[in-house]
């Protein structure tokens, strides 16, 4: 298939120099559903773009599909750019230190996609507005308007495949084969891409009229691993499959978000796993050892209620009450 693309200014440098944002548009002109993917929104969370540049490659040598694909590999080549040492760091601008996940408008009450357009055509034209007011309205232009939304990020320094969805769309992505979907509600949303798309309609719009949007973590941060590639690659062909042919898929396990939660360190000292991400830690079941050298000896963490592990992260020396990784409490 032939596609069409557009390149949006993102941000330009004080060397002169414009970032851009690519967008792919695959449009059979057949019925069918419109369907906007996007990745890298998070600098260090670069395996998304390699996963989509092998679904535009994919899409180029389809002789057709139903309804669209709109693919933007990288959602945020601001965030890319930041690195230190050898890591990318752009989760947040480095600058204000807003997440870059967390600028997309859902306290508003919009009766249609039409007057959400309007407000980011506004947005836009500000005298004095900010880089993440651009970010978010170049991003919500290019996806407005369609009937399934996919956000893909990565988490920590090792995870399980999870999503972040709405109660209505868990049968449709399930097609991604996710460990969990984690699911939220008008009162705990927290200015996401997704949630974005979903919240502002949930009092106005039928609830069929509502578009399906979702986040996929997908894997770590920083690394884009061939097999995990090609694995996570057949699962999002999968998933077009089942929108295409208009399937059927069961629902995976489903939580409330208030049960999605940082796992903090309880003590001190330099950590070692002893469960994978994926796996259900029953209560007083032994999870980690801790190393601590200041009084020659390691002690062994053991649950004080079930979780199930999603991911772990990447800092192994670790202060008491600090973040060690993501799970879902039972």
């Amino acid at each position: 298939m032939k596609y069409t693309k557009k390149t949006i200014p993102a941000q330009q440098l004080p060397t002169g120099e414009t970032l851009m944002i690519h967008e792919y548009n695959f449009d059979s002109g057949l019925e069918g559903k419109k369907i906007y993917i996007q990745a890298n929104l998070h600098g260090p969370e670069v395996f998304g773009t390699a996963l989509l540049t092998k679904l535009i490659e994919y899409l180029e040598e389809k002789n057709s599909i139903s309804g669209s694909v709109c693919v933007v590999p990288c959602a945020n080549p601001i965030a890319v750019q930041q690195k230190s040492y050898n890591a990318l760091t752009g989760r947040s601008n480095s600058i204000s230190g807003i997440n870059w996940n967390r600028i997309f408008t859902v306290d508003k009450k919009w009766k249609s996609p039409k007057e959400q357009e309007v407000y980011y055509l506004n947005q836009l034209k500000k005298s004095n507005g900010s880089i993440e007011e651009s970010v978010a309205a170049n991003l919500t232009l290019l996806s407005i308007g369609s009937d399934v939304i996919l956000d893909i990020h990565t988490t920590g320094n090792k995870t399980a495949p999870h999503i972040f969805t709405h109660k209505k769309s868990v049968q449709l992505f399930a097609a991604l084969d996710p460990m969990v979907q984690i699911l939220w509600e008008k009162d705990v949303a927290i200015g996401a891409f997704d949630e974005s798309h979903v919240i502002p309609f949930l009092e106005t719009l039928p609830f069929d009229k509502i578009p399906h949007a979702a986040t996929w973590e997908v894997d770590c941060h920083g690394t884009i691993d061939k097999e995990k590639l090609n694995n996570r690659f057949e699962q999002l062909i999968e998933f077009l499959e089942v929108i295409w042919q208009n399937k059927k898929t069961n629902p995976t396990k489903c939580v409330p978000l208030e049960q999605n939660n940082h796992l903090h360190a309880p003590i001190a000292g330099y950590y070692s796993w002893l469960v994978d991400p994926g796996s259900t830690v029953q209560k007083n079941q032994p999870y980690a050892t801790v190393f601590q050298p200041w009084v020659g000896k390691s002690t062994t963490l053991f649950a004080p209620e079930p979780f199930i592990l999603i991911g772990t992260y990447g800092i192994a020396a670790t202060g008491a009450g600090e973040q060690i990784g993501l799970c879902v409490f039972l």
